[in-house]
């Protein structure tokens, strides 16, 4: 008979994976049944730039040639639509956040948009709202972090939630 202590940790290694393999990291299936996930997420993460230019992540992310890639430097937030290989970069926005040594991003993905927002002090901030594009479901893709070559990023209080 396993101790109470090994039962407990082998549940809480359980719930773990699975909750990884909700967010998109392949390698390990789905157990609990009981709970669902909300297919229109709200996504909130902080981060910080330790080294590198640019804190970047990805939204509907199906493959390298299909996903919408998002990245943060000290002064904007860009966004690059990469459909069938091809690249298509939309307008930057300024953030106005300063010098920022870490900030708080909100990413609430729905069907038809992606709504990019920063904490600046007490409030929320919208910078961006990415309108659909025929016959593209944001919610159909993957939500990830994409750190290139040498970067490194810090991340505090991820939370992938229901609106």
């Amino acid at each position: 008979m396993r101790s109470f202590s090994a039962q407990l940790q082998e549940h809480a290694l359980d719930l773990t994976w699975s909750l990884w393999a909700e967010l998109g990291v392949s390698g390990w299936r789905r157990r609990h049944t009981s709970h669902s996930i909300d297919p229109e997420p709200l996504i909130l993460f902080t981060a910080m730039l330790r080294k590198g230019r640019r804190v970047r992540w990805v939204v509907n992310y199906s493959d390298e040639r299909n996903h919408d890639l998002f990245e943060m430097d000290r002064r904007w937030l860009y966004h690059t639509v990469v459909r069938n290989g091809r690249k298509n970069e939309r307008p930057r926005v300024a953030h106005n956040l300063g010098d920022w040594q870490h900030c708080t991003v909100q990413v609430e993905v729905s069907s038809g948009a992606i709504i990019h927002r920063v904490r600046r002090g007490e409030e929320w901030v919208t910078l961006v709202q990415t309108p659909g594009e025929p016959g593209r479901d944001y919610t159909q893709g993957k939500f990830g972090f994409y750190i290139p070559g040498d970067d490194q990023i810090g991340l505090s209080n991820f939370r992938y939630t229901r609106r």
